[in-house]
């Protein structure tokens, strides 16, 4: 007697959320790029400073090449032009080494030359806030100006940021994009191999009907929905009738179009919410729900008369015979393994007797409604 498998309810994936594939997409999408931007504007923040003084102090060198360098030399004062902040101006004759720098600056030489940024200049933090200097030769002398600001001034930050970071910020956003739709086509790629993954292992690879394990899995299932709504439904094994000597005769390949031909039959035969197994070789399987038994026994017979049908192989017309037991819960049991058994005893018992559909009994009275001796 063949040995039944139990189901393992760890084959079966559980429901899943269904996400539209563009709603996907663009989640992705946004979820990368505001990742990315937060990345971004933390490194943004973390240089701004420099990127601000580095600007200021471009700025301020080209005040110093301009036309109002004489006008400073000649009042070396402090100024309020041109964005209302204080310019000090300080002057050495060329060649001079000492440490500071005219009394009235605000800053020694050592503390300027030490906060150097570039050939320009630099900025030095104090408490009153940052002074930034620029340094230039003219005439024979050393010009040095000075200037206090603040800290992430918007007006110039906003043109640091406009100068130094739309091409960075670009750049970014295509980036992301390419990012998208990569980690997008991997993704989908994976979800595709990780679904074909599954389906192979719940279905016939030859004939795409649930497998054993599919099979068991959904039988246990409508056993334990008893539990909570009664149910009553027929199980049916099928086995094909002298399917060997026809695979020997015409060989292995034409033996795989039999049983796709049977499978397609089996199929077209049941409703879509029944269910058809390959269990393996030449063993189908039915799971009906809601069929009584003589309504089972009808449609067995219905089938039988299907699968009985010739079909062309390889230029020739073959029959191939069936044997079909039948079993109902919960009448025959109300365990899987005790339906499959009793199944497979009805199915053995008609084989016996040529080949038909056969409804278990408990006696051995059995009803047979159909023999047909396959060739």
């Amino acid at each position: 007697m063949r040995e039944t498998i139990k189901a393992n309810s760890k084959l079966l994936t559980p429901s899943k959320i269904y996400i539209p594939e563009k709603h996907y997409t663009v989640a992705l999408f946004l979820a990368t790029t505001v990742v990315g931007m937060l990345i971004l504007i933390y490194g943004v923040y973390s240089a701004s400073r420099d990127f601000e003084m580095h600007y200021k102090i471009n700025t301020l060198y080209s005040l110093l090449e301009s036309g109002m360098l004489d006008s400073l030399l000649t009042n070396k004062q402090p100024i309020n032009e041109p964005i209302n902040k204080s310019y000090y101006i300080s002057v050495l004759p060329e060649g001079i080494s000492e440490k500071s720098f005219d009394p009235e600056f605000p800053l020694s030489q050592e503390v300027l030359e030490s906060s150097r940024m570039n050939e320009q200049g630099g900025f030095v933090a104090t408490d009153n806030g940052p002074v930034i200097w620029v340094i230039q030769q003219y005439q024979n002398k050393t010009i040095v100006l000075a200037h206090y600001d603040n800290y992430l001034d918007i007006k110039s930050l906003f043109r640091v940021y406009a100068r130094y970071l739309t091409v960075p910020a670009v750049f970014y956003v295509w980036l992301m994009i390419w990012a998208t739709l990569i980690i997008h086509f991997l993704t989908k790629k994976l979800h595709a191999q990780k679904n074909q993954m599954e389906h192979m292992a719940l279905y016939d690879g030859l004939t795409d009907l649930p497998n054993r394990h599919l099979f068991n899995d959904r039988l246990e299932k409508l056993i334990k929905g008893h539990h909570r709504q009664p149910v009553n439904f027929s199980l049916a094994i099928i086995d094909l009738n002298n399917f060997k000597i026809i695979n020997d005769t015409f060989g292995h390949f034409y033996g795989d179009e039999l049983l796709s031909t049977i499978a397609a039959r089996l199929k077209d035969s049941v409703r879509q919410s029944d269910t058809v197994a390959r269990l393996g070789g030449d063993e189908f399987a039915l799971l009906i729900s809601q069929a009584g038994n003589e309504d089972m026994l009808e449609m067995c017979e219905r089938i039988h008369e299907k699968i009985v049908q010739p079909v062309m192989l390889n230029g020739t017309e073959v029959c191939v015979g069936a044997s079909i037991g039948i079993a109902s819960f919960p009448e025959h049991g109300i365990e899987a393994e005790t339906l499959l058994h009793k199944a497979d005893q009805s199915m053995y018992k008609i084989k016996s007797c040529g080949g038909g559909a056969l409804l278990y009994q408990a006696v051995d009275a059995y009803r047979i409604n159909r023999q047909l001796h396959s060739v």
